[in-house]
């Protein structure tokens, strides 16, 4: 949406092509508390409507999740980590711009070229163990897009 943002302020599409090469997004998620996290299976049905793909699903088998502990106020959560989302202007990206393109085209080209999207960082962090399926869904919107 920072393209249409710049457009919606008067800028036209070549300027913002040509002098934009690179437009990052960043959330904050909260983090399993280490001292009491402990291993959380989720049932393939929650994953697939997360984004996951069938063919990741074993990826997600060493889910983590805090139980609750002095440490982390019973919550079962201590602390806060970035995610990322970095579009790089690529050449077809570029292309959109200069035909004015909807930001959701725009995503999906950008995606096309490999940009990893708040969701999919998001996910990483849930595989790895360090978060909860509930900060995925507060933090982030589902990639519907392609």
């Amino acid at each position: 949406s920072t393209v249409s943002r710049l457009r919606e302020m008067g800028l036209e599409p070549y300027i913002v092509a040509e002098a934009t090469t690179v437009v990052i997004a960043q959330r904050l998620i909260r983090k399993n508390c280490t001292r009491c996290a402990v291993d959380h299976k989720v049932p393939d049905e929650i994953l697939l409507k997360l984004g996951v793909a069938p063919d990741k699903i074993d990826d997600f088998r060493k889910l983590k999740r805090g139980e609750g502990c002095e440490e982390c106020g019973g919550t079962g959560l201590k602390g806060r980590m970035a995610i990322f989302e970095t579009l790089r202007l690529t050449t077809s990206v570029k292309e959109a711009i200069y035909k004015s393109a909807s930001p959701l085209e725009i995503k999906r080209q950008a995606m096309k070229d490999g940009m990893r999207t708040l969701r999919q960082a998001a996910l990483l962090k849930l595989m790895a163990g360090q978060t909860i399926i509930e900060e995925v869904l507060n933090t982030t919107v589902a990639d519907e897009v392609l």
